[in-house]
């Protein structure tokens, strides 16, 4: 019985120490550093919701989870996800005039596939297909 005991004490012990706190925060009062977020330096890793300028998702200091960052007329100005800190899935991102600036998408933070980079009048600039964050290929 006082081995279940013990058991039951250290598994409680255990979540409480690795427990991640989940708050929002104005993504401005975050402290950077060694490109892990603190809300509070050197002790107090961040996890939760920024807001302002960028909102995003943080675990631990690092971004994990949907990121949208403005421009400061509220425009978005960049849009995608990440995952354990780095940028994963299709990203997009926009000129202060709303048209598409760039699309394409992230592979454990490197470029993969087509990219497509636009001019601000909405015309294509260029085409590029990459493989693990290196070009491949110019297609314009």
């Amino acid at each position: 019985m006082k081995i279940l005991f013990f058991a039951v004490f250290l598994a409680e012990v255990f979540f409480i120490v690795t427990s991640v706190e989940s708050e929002e925060i104005a993504y401005d009062n975050l402290i950077y550093h060694d490109r892990i977020y603190y809300k509070e330096f050197p002790s107090i890793l961040f996890s939760g919701d920024t807001k302002g300028l960028v909102e995003a998702e943080l675990i631990n200091g690092i971004y994990s989870g949907s990121y949208t960052q403005y421009y400061r007329s509220g425009q978005i100005r960049l849009r995608g996800r990440y995952k354990n800190g780095k940028k994963e899935g299709f990203w997009v991102s926009y000129h202060n005039n709303g048209q598409l600036h760039s699309e394409g998408y992230y592979v454990q933070g490197l470029w993969e596939g087509i990219w497509i980079d636009y001019y601000s009048n909405g015309n294509v600039r260029s085409k590029g297909i990459y493989k693990s964050g290196k070009k491949l290929l110019n297609t314009k």
